[in-house]
């Protein structure tokens, strides 16, 4: 299975266990059903979820990341969702 590896710019610290770099995996129909569901009520939230559940990490770690760093990695879910948008132009 492929894996996007995203280097920090800003690497932290968090819970005693320093993060430098997150590998990230491909996006799944379960996820995108996880994200739309908390998207009405906290979009931020579920964005930070989904991002959590693809590189496999604790929430609670998306939180305390450098905004520059999480950026791609919001970017890299938003690409997968593309296919989507346009499948449905096309309906």
């Amino acid at each position: 299975m492929n894996k996007q590896v995203f280097e920090l710019k800003h690497p932290f610290e968090f819970r005693g266990a320093t993060y430098t770099k997150f590998e990230m995996r491909r996006a799944k129909v379960r996820d995108l059903r996880n994200f739309s569901k908390g998207l009405d009520k906290d979009p931020a939230g579920a964005m930070e979820r989904v991002v959590a559940d693809l590189i496999e990490m604790d929430p609670l770690v998306i939180a305390e990341m450098d905004i520059e760093d999480y950026a791609p990695m919001k970017a890299a879910f938003e690409a997968f969702l593309k296919p989507l948008a346009s499948d449905e132009d096309e309906s």
